[in-house]
Formats: C-alpha cells, structure tokens, sequence
C-alpha cells in the first residue's frame, strides 16, 4: 500500500508563499523539514489458513511420516554381530616315553617243582613287574578368552602302552601272558576301548589277564573325556592357557609263563613300555562362560532433514511415549544359554555436553525357550494400547527416558544407537561344541513415536510477512504497531502467539517492546490483539510467532489439523519527517 499524499496540501501551499520573500535574505540556516504525526495508519495483509501438513513436510521415506492419519517419528535399521565360535582347543602330543627295566625269575616252592616234575605237569613261572613311571605334558595356550572354566570336554585322545619281553623266547614256553595288571592314569577320564576296569575316582585301571603276541603286549586306551574337578584340571585365567602335567604309572603286575622245561627260563628278562601319546582335539565342553559380541555397527540417526518447526533452537521436545522395536535372534539358543544387552542413545549438539539415555534396568534378556528364531522387544515408557505392525506380543522393556531423548535447545544434530554390553553373561552351559560357527546376533531396529507431545514440551513456529517497505517509506518512524486479528485453530496444544518487526534485511528490528497473547488448544475465532511498541524504522514486515506448550493431554498432531488468522489489521503510529 502507499501513504495517502492529500494531508501535506496545507504544508506545501504554505511553502509557496516564500516567493513573497525578499531575496537578499539568507535562509539557509532554516530547518525546512516538516514532522507529521501519523495514527493508525492501516496497513493490510493476507496470510491464508496454515495446517500442519504446510509446516511440517513429510515423504514416505522420511524420518517424519504419516501413519494412520498422525505424525510419526519414524527410524529404522539392522545390526550384526560377529560370528560367534568358541574358538578350536588343541594341544600338540608330548614326546613318547620309553624305559627298560630287568625283572627277576620267581619260581614255585621246591616241593612244588618236584611235586610237578614226579606228576609230568606244566611248572608256572613268574617276572614281577617294578614301579615304573612315565611323565607327559600337553599345554595348551592361547585359550578362548570367553572359556571362565570347565567342568567337562570331549575330545579325541589317545595314550598307546607298548609292553615287550625282551631275554625270554616265547617258543619254548606252552605260554606267555599278563596278569593282575595295575595301571594309574589321571583320575577323571572317559575311557573306551580298554579291556579292564577304570576307576574315574582313583584312576586306577585294572586288567586281568593280557596274552602276548611277539613277546609283548599293546594296550590301548581311548580317552573320549575328561572331568576337569575329578582330574583337578583348571584354566588359568590370567594367561587364558590349560596345563595337562599328568604321569601314567605302571603299578604292579606279572609275568606269568608257563613251561615244561624250567632250563629255558632265564633268571632276569628285560621289559621295556613305550608310551606314545596322540594330539588332544576337544570337540566339546561343559563348562561356565561368558561371551561378549562384538562387531555391532549402527548407524547415527542425523536429525539434519527434520522440518524447520522441530528444530529451531527454542525448541523443547519431549515425546509422550517413543517405542523402541527390537526383533533379534539368540544364536547360541540351543545350547540353552540366554543372552543379554542394554541399549543407550547418546545425543549430539554442537558446543554442547553429550547426553546419553539408557534402559531403567540396564538390560533385557534374550532367552533361549524360542530357539534361533527372532524375539520380539518392544522399550518405551509404558506398553502401548497397540504394538506396531509385525510386533505383536513383544516383551516389554522399561525405557522411561526415551521420551526425553529429542529434549534440549533444539533437537540434537545426531543420535547414536548403540547396545550396551551386549554378551552372553557367565553361566554354566552343556556340551557346547568346539570350533563351530554358531552364526551371528542379527537385529532389525524401529524408532516408532507419534508426535504426542509432552507437557513439557515447547514448539516455536513463525511466520513472516514482508513487502511492506513498499506501503511505508523510509521517512516513517514507528512508535507503536497494533495486530488485530481472529485466530481459530483445532490444534490440541495452547500457544503463545507474539509478532516482530523485521527490517528489509530480514532482521528482527531490536528494543522494542511486544505484548504477547495466549491462545488455548483449540480456540474458535479467538481475538488477537497485540501492541508493539519502540522506535521502528525501515519497516518491511511482520514475524508472527507461536510458541506452543501441550497442556499434557498428549494428543497426537496431525496433518489435518490447522491454525488460521482472518481479519489481520496492522495499524502504525508514529511521525512522519519529509523535506519542504
């Protein structure tokens, strides 16, 4: 609009008169600026019905989407941990073993002979057998650092016992064998194929009788286990290694030969045993463990694209019940070994302390009852009526601080996602196999929360209207500009509504004083009056600014909702200062 020129008429015909004035006066020192006072002048407007579906943008694959008729902040993406394995266990074989020792002739009483020789009978001879030992050691370092003990492995073992005659030839004697055979191996272990009786308690192992073939006997024995507390066995912990310092002893027993010449038997033979030791591989333990994933690499949430209305500085979100859906399998299931993890959100603003937001109990389990089939998690303050499509019957988990996590001068730049402590926390597990992919720990995560604001919330939305340097010159000061308007709005949230002034730069013209209006949730034609008032020069528009404050009703906004101000009257006062 343009000021309205008849009013300076009387001025400038005064003026005319000073063609009556002599010319040898000198007026060049007069003032010829005139000052008017202007009131009420009008200046019009026209700023159309706003509704939320104008201020806050939405795309389907944005972080702001419509669901079911409602604003949702909506986020989601995958995680993956590393394989887990228990790493492989093996121990290389120590060296064999081999010792020689003589043994003496013991023959049956002198009346037994005679007695023998008179009835043309077998005599029976013997060699008793002397102590004799024989140290091993398997080490074992490099141990999985998630092994904390063991109670029990299977592995593949073998210890091969050679025994053999040397001085006695087995052709001249109708026989030659092994009897009453002790043997001490560690206590503890799972033995097949042996032909006596172990005892795991003692470890002492029994044989009755043994026949020779080529003057000597082999003994085999398999070892499938071993019970660690039975054999006294323990992990050290502190160089993550097992030590197998163990020694087989060859305890007592004989040779017994029966012969029918007694000529033929020497007084002293010789007996050598060799002990050849295999490589140990375990395949499987019982045991306590404790497991931590690692590999976990989730994307920072950047809230940079959000409307321009949630992140103004004065913005203050607190989100009335977010949810949080985890769907995320437990690998380690049929074991039946359950696993566990936190989740933290860590908020990023520039020049600002970080802010980190984490479950009320610090973790949730996954348990092992479902198998490796994904569970389902849903965090949030309170469970909501419904859970969200494909989340049907989730668990639960406290998280009453996510509703804060946008809260603060603006909403934050970033947020960081990440599991807290993710692991398979110490417990005792069965026969869990050795050296085996288990798969990963995989998650799909969802950020789902309705824009149902908290009382404690604040939104500032602000509208500008300008080009009205073209209704105003710039010989106009303001002193007071009066807004009139009706405002009618279904929002359920109440706003303060307040206006400044902007210069043609599009700056706010400072020290000036503004009168604010409340507006209530869903006012009908409500009547805004508000008065500005300072020195204003340069006037080229109005900034209209609600600053907006859930009364807790926490009712979801909408994109069908809407704001409009009708019959807008700008009124300005002040002076108007022109050159004659």
């Amino acid at each position: 609009m343009r000021l309205r020129s008849n009013f300076l008429f009387p001025v400038v015909g005064a003026f005319l008169l000073s063609g009556c004035v002599d010319d040898a006066y000198d007026l060049s020192n007069i003032d010829t600026s005139a000052e008017l006072k202007v009131n009420g002048l009008a200046l019009h407007l026209n700023i159309e019905d706003i509704t939320l579906d104008d201020v806050i943008n939405v795309n389907n694959d944005g972080r702001i989407r419509v669901v079911n008729g409602e604003y949702v902040l909506f986020e989601e993406g995958e995680f993956e941990s590393d394989n887990l394995m228990i790493d492989p266990i093996h121990a290389d074989a120590p060296d064999s073993d081999k010792t020689v020792n003589y043994l003496d002739l013991v023959l049956p009483e002198a009346s037994e002979l005679q007695r023998r020789a008179a009835a043309n009978e077998p005599i029976t001879a013997e060699y008793h057998l002397k102590e004799d030992l024989s140290n091993y050691r398997y080490e074992i370092s490099n141990l999985s650092e998630h092994l904390v003990s063991l109670k029990r492995i299977e592995a593949k073992m073998s210890v091969s016992t050679k025994l053999r005659i040397e001085g006695l030839n087995a052709d001249d004697h109708l026989s030659i064998d092994f009897k009453d055979i002790t043997i001490h191996l560690p206590k503890g272990l799972e033995i097949s194929n042996h032909p006596g009786l172990y005892d795991t308690e003692t470890g002492t192992l029994t044989i009755d009788h043994l026949p020779t073939v080529d003057n000597g006997v082999k003994l085999d024995v398999d070892i499938e286990g071993i019970d660690f507390e039975q054999a006294g066995l323990f992990i050290d912990q502190v160089l993550n290694s097992m030590t197998f310092d163990e020694k087989i002893t060859l305890a007592e027993g004989k040779i017994v030969v029966v012969t029918d010449d007694i000529s033929k038997l020497p007084k002293q033979i010789g007996l050598t045993k060799e002990c050849d030791f295999s490589d140990i591989d375990v395949t499987s333990f019982t045991g306590a463990i404790k497991y931590d994933f690692d590999g976990f690499d989730i994307a920072p949430i950047y809230l940079t694209d959000l409307p321009a209305v949630l992140t103004q500085e004065q913005t203050d979100l607190h989100i009335a019940n977010p949810q949080i859906y985890l769907s995320i399998n437990n690998p380690a299931a049929p074991y039946k070994v359950s696993a566990q993890t936190g989740l933290k959100f860590t908020t990023h603003r520039p020049g600002l302390e970080d802010k980190e937001y984490t479950l009320d109990n610090g973790y949730f389990t996954l348990g092992y009852e479902q198998g490796t089939g994904n569970q389902l998690f849903c965090l949030s303050p309170d469970v909501p009526e419904t859970f969200y499509e494909g989340f049907d019957g989730a668990t639960h988990v406290p998280f009453s601080t996510l509703g804060d996590v946008l809260s603060g001068n603006g909403v934050p730049t970033s947020i960081d996602i990440s599991l807290v402590n993710p692991c398979i926390p110490e417990q005792m597990v069965e026969n869990v196999e050795i050296g085996v992919d288990m798969g990963k720990v995989k998650g799909r995560y969802l950020f789902y929360s309705p824009l149902a604001l908290a009382k404690e919330s604040i939104i500032v939305y602000n509208e500008i209207v300008d080009g009205l340097s073209s209704d105003v010159t710039e010989d106009l000061t303001i002193s007071q500009i009066n807004i009139t308007a009706d405002i009618s709005t279904d929002l359920p949230i109440g706003a303060k509504m307040t206006v400044y002034p902007m210069d043609k730069n599009g700056n706010r013209i400072q020290n000036v004083q503004v009168s604010p209006i409340e507006i209530p949730a869903n006012a009908k034609a409500f009547p805004l009056d508000i008065v500005v008032t300072g020195e204003i020069t340069d006037l080229d528009g109005i900034m209209f600014e609600a600053v907006a404050q859930p009364d807790g009703s926490e009712t979801s906004l909408k994109p069908s909702q809407s704001i409009s101000l009708k019959g807008i009257k700008v009124r300005v006062s002040g002076k108007y200062t022109t050159k004659l």
